[in-house]
């Protein structure tokens, strides 16, 4: 029997005390912890900033819903020429032009939701206007 034989008298045999954690996995530990918050950080403000901001009351001029026929079926670009805005409505293959108080002023299109051969605007995903 040896000295440490008699400061385990009391515990069960399968207790092994706890091994002391060398330097360097410490090192590891900390380094991949900082890591990781960096990286949620990281993605914490990605997902923050593409959310949509409010505009300034002065720079809404209002918010037009439609009726059947100038309905907004998947609106995905807007562009402003000498105040008039033009709409790309990716669902119902045209583009809608309106007036600044938000009324339609006209559309130009393709062929039906079916009749692709036809349709000059499949499905419009983009806008640019050039005075």
């Amino acid at each position: 029997m040896d000295e440490n034989d008699f400061d385990r008298a009391d515990e069960p045999e399968w207790i092994t005390p706890p091994k002391k954690a060398s330097p360097a996995l410490l090192i590891v530990l900390v380094v991949s912890s900082v890591i990781f918050l960096l990286l949620l950080g990281l993605l914490l403000y990605l997902i923050r900033s593409h959310k949509l901001k409010s505009s300034p009351a002065s720079q809404v001029t209002k918010v037009v819903m439609g009726t059947a026929s100038t309905y907004l079926g998947n609106p995905l670009d807007v562009a402003l020429l000498n105040g008039k805005f033009y709409v790309t409505d990716g669902k119902n293959r045209r583009v809608v032009v309106f007036l600044d108080n938000g009324r339609p002023l006209f559309t130009f299109r393709g062929g039906g939701p079916h009749d692709v051969k036809n349709s000059s605007l499949l499905f419009p995903v983009g806008i640019d206007v050039n005075s």
